[in-house]
């Protein structure tokens, strides 16, 4: 028996599509290892959404991403009636996994109410951990965790609290705490 787990992805720029096609090429693997299937019911950008209460067949998620990727539309726009992003929020079940590709602090009232539902949240978006005290305080708990938004996605915070855990004390910490930043400082230097 397989576990279709819903998601709800926000953001269809270049992470989120590869995340889309990474989801599609995955899943014999995710059948076969795991069990699992993810399936998309919603595709959200800055200019409108997307919903499929029955997940998007995989062809119908290729045809998406293509025309993103060309700078077009998904869907017709829905012109002077247009819904908002709350206005999905109703729609989608408990279980879901709300999972944020944007680069905008925008999304972070609909990230903070779907938690506020039972529902997942992963962040791409480093925004929301970064902004206003308040986010970090509903967004990340105990169970919360946050490689994918630091550390390029290594498991740093999550081996940082084993550490911390077990009762090792944490002397020193170096690292590039920023690959943009390393990136730049070099083509400077250079």
């Amino acid at each position: 028996m397989t576990f279709t787990q819903p998601v709800v992805l926000l953001g269809l720029g270049g992470v989120g599509r590869a995340l889309v096609r990474q989801i599609v090429a995955a899943r014999p693997r995710h059948a076969q290892r795991s069990r699992l299937r993810l399936s998309l019911l919603a595709l959200a950008d800055s200019q409108s959404w997307v919903f499929d209460p029955n997940g998007f067949a995989d062809d119908a998620l290729e045809t998406m991403v293509a025309r993103k990727a060309q700078g077009l539309p998904w869907a017709e726009p829905r012109g002077a009636d247009a819904q908002t992003l709350p206005d999905l929020l109703p729609r989608l079940p408990q279980r879901a996994i709300i999972v944020d590709t944007t680069a905008t602090a925008a999304t972070v009232p609909f990230l903070i109410e779907a938690k506020a539902r039972g529902m997942g949240v992963v962040l791409a978006n480093k925004l929301p951990l970064a902004g206003d005290l308040r986010w970090w305080d509903v967004l990340a708990n105990e169970t919360s965790r946050w490689e994918t938004t630091c550390g390029a996605a290594l498991p740093v915070i999550s081996t940082l609290n084993t550490l911390l855990d077990s009762g090792d004390d944490v002397w020193r910490i170096e690292g590039a705490l920023s690959g943009t930043l390393g990136y730049l400082s070099t083509q400077l230097e250079a």
